[in-house]
């Protein structure tokens, strides 16, 4: 382990965990996520930004050089369904984009408590479904999401798969909230582990995002859903974060559906260590492996 995660780990815990145990509202994530867009760098001159539109809503596109037209990762970014923004993102996308030379598109999807659900899960389907219409194939798309993007990416698979659309080629969850019901496992034992958050945090989602509702719809717990028809999907999760459990019995349902799965639990890291890309050496393998995965499903040669 680097002595890089060491002093992030400290960081994070002295600005992030213990903002939340003052205040254990999803809420605060607005305000840090905001804090921390303000010192994204922006990508590498060989990889082209733009805000685009697509559909009617906006996006940060990702363009390595000589990526083809034809083939596209979208990535759904976290924040707690509260916060966060394409521009959070940059320094992990770009690398993926890069590595695995496709460009990238990041939905400024709308946010809950002003758009609440299925608000953001919308704009995330329109975006899919424009990108489709503008030509690019389901099999040439890998849909990627972290946190509570890892959710809504997840709730598309299952809206895709209700409507009888085509499903992408494949899929990347990252720290995913595939479980708003139950409150057991690594969501309690690891909750004193977890660099970042704190158990009440969690609860006070339901008010800002889905107050009033079902919260064993699959659009809200993915994971309660039937996942039999997923694309591959590709798993990463902290082995000391509290959503742990919300991965690992993905991946076991995925498996028992007999869809094909990869999970990579993180010994020591933290809840989505990929946005750290610019610090953390750690954050950079993994992205090289989502890099992997999006050029075995929709590579050069696919």
């Amino acid at each position: 382990m680097s002595i890089q995660r060491l002093i992030l780990r400290a960081l994070l815990r002295l600005r992030v965990k213990r903002r939340f145990q003052k205040n254990p509202d999803v809420m605060v994530l607005r305000d840090i996520m905001a804090e921390m867009a303000k010192l994204s760098p922006r990508p590498p001159a060989d990889v082209r930004l733009d805000h685009i539109e697509i559909a009617g809503i906006k996006a940060d596109r990702l363009s390595p050089a000589g990526a083809p037209a034809d083939k596209a990762i979208l990535h759904i970014h976290g924040g707690g369904w509260v916060g966060g923004a394409p521009k959070n993102y940059w320094s992990m996308i770009w690398r993926q984009a890069r590595a695995a030379g496709i460009t990238a598109y990041l939905p400024d999807y709308r946010l809950a408590p002003e758009h609440k659900f299925p608000a953001g899960l919308d704009d995330v389907e329109i975006f899919y479904d424009g990108l489709v219409a503008s030509g690019i194939s389901p099999k040439n798309i890998v849909v990627g999401g972290d946190s509570a993007g890892g959710n809504l990416a997840l709730a598309l698979m299952h809206r895709l798969k209700a409507r009888g659309a085509e499903m992408p080629a494949g899929l990347i969850s990252i720290s995913a909230a595939t479980d708003m019901v139950n409150r057991d496992g690594t969501i309690i034992s690891n909750a004193r582990r977890d660099d970042l958050f704190v158990l009440p945090m969690f609860d006070s989602t339901n008010g800002h995002y889905c107050p009033g509702e079902d919260l064993t719809n699959p659009l809200l717990s993915p994971l309660l859903g039937d996942v039999s028809g997923f694309p591959p999907t590709l798993i990463h999760v902290a082995g000391t974060e509290m959503l742990l459990d919300a991965s690992t019995r993905l991946a076991d349902k995925l498996r028992a559906s007999h869809v094909s799965v990869e999970i990579e639990i993180a010994p020591k890291l933290w809840h989505v260590w990929h946005a750290n890309a610019d610090f953390l050496p750690e954050a950079r393998a993994s992205i090289e492996q989502m890099a992997q995965f999006t050029r075995e499903r929709i590579g050069a040669n696919n």
